[in-house]
């Protein structure tokens, strides 16, 4: 991973390893502004959107059913994500 751009890798590891669901819209976003910003990796701004609504809601809704968090936490998270449209590729 050494010639990965340090904001994908950032990415990953917000992803993959150090995923919380309450916190990722403001961890996610510096990176997702600089993949949109890059020419190169513009394509792929729909894409991870898609990757990350799917995480967030897989991990939502298996707390959501083990009871560990209350249904407001669902609708924030849930909203946060699918308002912020700025990443949009028209």
């Amino acid at each position: 991973m050494q010639y990965v751009f340090p904001e994908l890798k950032s990415l990953y590891n917000i992803l993959e390893v150090d995923f919380h669901p309450l916190k990722l819209y403001e961890k996610v976003r510096p990176c997702m502004d600089y993949v949109a910003a890059n020419e190169d990796l513009a394509q792929y701004v729909p894409a991870l959107e898609d990757i990350i609504v799917t995480r967030v809601l897989k991990q939502v809704t298996l707390q959501a059913l083990i009871g560990q968090m209350k249904l407001p936490n669902l609708y924030a998270i849930i909203l946060s994500m699918w308002c912020s449209n700025s990443y949009k590729i028209n």
